[in-house]
């Protein structure tokens, strides 16, 4: 079953981890509106991969499609953001999941 989590901003963060020696690869787009600029991230690129059952490696990459009136449109990879996650409380066999612990 797949199942989408979020709320204002919309930006969140899964708080399982895929599990040991899986990989979750997440796919998105995110919008940017300011006065004269626009920027698109397409896509938004978030790769895990589990260390256990409640360790994952994370690693986030952004395309970003940026236009400025007057200007030409600028497009590249923007910065990678590694990370690690630790869920020291989960909903695993029962348990019931509390908080998570993110470093990037």
């Amino acid at each position: 079953m797949t199942r989408a989590q979020a709320g204002p901003p919309f930006l969140t963060n899964d708080p399982g981890t895929p599990g040991n020696a899986n990989w979750e690869i997440n796919l998105g787009s995110m919008q940017t509106l300011a006065h004269e600029v626009s920027s698109y991230e397409v896509p938004q690129i978030d790769l895990n991969f589990g260390l256990g059952e409640r360790i994952q490696l994370t690693y986030e990459i952004p395309y970003v499609l940026q236009a400025s009136t007057g200007q030409q449109t600028q497009s590249g990879w923007s910065n990678g953001y590694p990370g690690i996650k630790w869920r020291f409380c989960g909903r695993r066999r029962g348990r019931v999941a509390v908080v998570n612990i993110s470093a990037s």
